[in-house]
Protein backbone atom coordinates (compact mmCIF):
# COMPACT_ATOMS: atom_id res chain seq x y z
CA UNK A 1 0.00 0.00 0.00
CA UNK A 2 1.32 3.40 -0.91
CA UNK A 3 0.39 7.03 -0.41
CA UNK A 4 1.95 9.80 -2.44
CA UNK A 5 2.14 13.49 -1.55
CA UNK A 6 3.28 16.16 -3.96
CA UNK A 7 5.00 19.07 -2.25
CA UNK A 8 6.59 22.18 -3.66
CA UNK A 9 6.00 24.35 -6.67
CA UNK A 10 7.93 25.56 -9.68
CA UNK A 11 10.12 22.43 -9.63
CA UNK A 12 11.61 23.35 -6.25
CA UNK A 13 11.88 21.44 -3.02
CA UNK A 14 12.99 23.86 -0.33
CA UNK A 15 13.40 23.63 3.44
CA UNK A 16 9.75 24.58 4.05
CA UNK A 17 8.67 21.57 2.01
CA UNK A 18 11.01 19.31 3.96
CA UNK A 19 9.61 20.68 7.23
CA UNK A 20 6.06 20.00 6.03
CA UNK A 21 7.03 16.48 5.00
CA UNK A 22 8.62 15.84 8.40
CA UNK A 23 5.47 17.08 10.14
CA UNK A 24 3.38 14.74 7.99
CA UNK A 25 5.50 11.74 8.97
CA UNK A 26 5.38 12.72 12.65
CA UNK A 27 1.60 13.10 12.45
CA UNK A 28 1.29 9.64 10.85
CA UNK A 29 3.45 8.12 13.59
CA UNK A 30 1.46 9.72 16.40
CA UNK A 31 -1.88 8.73 14.84
CA UNK A 32 -0.74 5.14 14.33
CA UNK A 33 0.41 4.93 17.94
CA UNK A 34 -2.88 6.45 19.06
CA UNK A 35 -4.83 3.76 17.21
CA UNK A 36 -2.58 1.00 18.53
CA UNK A 37 -2.89 2.17 22.15
CA UNK A 38 -6.70 2.30 22.15
CA UNK A 39 -7.83 -0.17 19.49
CA UNK A 40 -11.30 -0.85 20.86
CA UNK A 41 -12.37 2.78 20.90
CA UNK A 42 -10.72 4.06 17.75
CA UNK A 43 -11.14 1.00 15.53
CA UNK A 44 -14.87 1.04 16.16
CA UNK A 45 -16.60 1.47 12.79
CA UNK A 46 -18.98 4.08 14.17
CA UNK A 47 -16.06 6.17 15.43
CA UNK A 48 -14.33 5.97 12.06
CA UNK A 49 -17.52 6.71 10.14
CA UNK A 50 -18.26 9.77 12.29
CA UNK A 51 -14.80 11.15 11.47
CA UNK A 52 -15.52 10.79 7.75
CA UNK A 53 -18.90 12.48 8.09
CA UNK A 54 -17.30 15.34 10.03
CA UNK A 55 -14.69 15.86 7.31
CA UNK A 56 -17.33 15.71 4.57
CA UNK A 57 -19.37 18.35 6.38
CA UNK A 58 -16.27 20.50 6.75
CA UNK A 59 -15.50 20.25 3.02
CA UNK A 60 -19.07 21.09 2.04
CA UNK A 61 -19.13 24.05 4.44
CA UNK A 62 -15.77 25.43 3.28
CA UNK A 63 -16.61 25.21 -0.42
CA UNK A 64 -20.11 26.71 -0.05
CA UNK A 65 -21.31 25.12 -3.29
CA UNK A 66 -22.25 21.72 -4.63
CA UNK A 67 -19.40 19.27 -4.10
CA UNK A 68 -18.99 16.09 -6.10
CA UNK A 69 -18.61 12.85 -4.16
CA UNK A 70 -15.28 12.26 -5.95
CA UNK A 71 -13.86 15.43 -4.34
CA UNK A 72 -14.82 14.15 -0.90
CA UNK A 73 -13.59 10.59 -1.43
CA UNK A 74 -10.22 11.82 -2.75
CA UNK A 75 -9.68 14.40 -0.02
CA UNK A 76 -6.06 14.17 1.23
CA UNK A 77 -7.10 14.22 4.88
CA UNK A 78 -9.56 11.38 4.38
CA UNK A 79 -7.05 9.37 2.35
CA UNK A 80 -4.39 9.88 5.01
CA UNK A 81 -6.82 8.81 7.70
CA UNK A 82 -7.65 5.60 5.85
CA UNK A 83 -3.96 4.93 5.31
CA UNK A 84 -3.16 5.34 9.01
CA UNK A 85 -6.11 3.18 10.05
CA UNK A 86 -5.03 0.44 7.64
CA UNK A 87 -1.45 0.50 8.92
CA UNK A 88 -2.63 0.41 12.53
CA UNK A 89 -5.15 -2.35 12.05
CA UNK A 90 -2.77 -4.63 10.15
CA UNK A 91 0.25 -3.59 12.24
CA UNK A 92 2.27 -2.67 9.15
CA UNK A 93 5.32 -0.48 8.76
CA UNK A 94 5.59 2.47 6.41
CA UNK A 95 8.34 4.61 5.00
CA UNK A 96 8.46 8.11 3.67
CA UNK A 97 10.78 9.23 0.93
CA UNK A 98 11.26 12.64 -0.68
CA UNK A 99 11.89 12.69 -4.41
CA UNK A 100 13.39 15.83 -5.85
CA UNK A 101 11.97 17.52 -8.91
CA UNK A 102 12.75 16.03 -12.28
CA UNK A 103 13.86 18.39 -14.97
Amino acid sequence: MCILFLYGKSNQVDSNVLDLAAKTVNKFNSEIESYKNSPKAKMNTEFIRSGYFQRELQIRTDVEQAVEKERIVNDPIMLSSRFVQHLSYHNKEFFFQIYGPSY
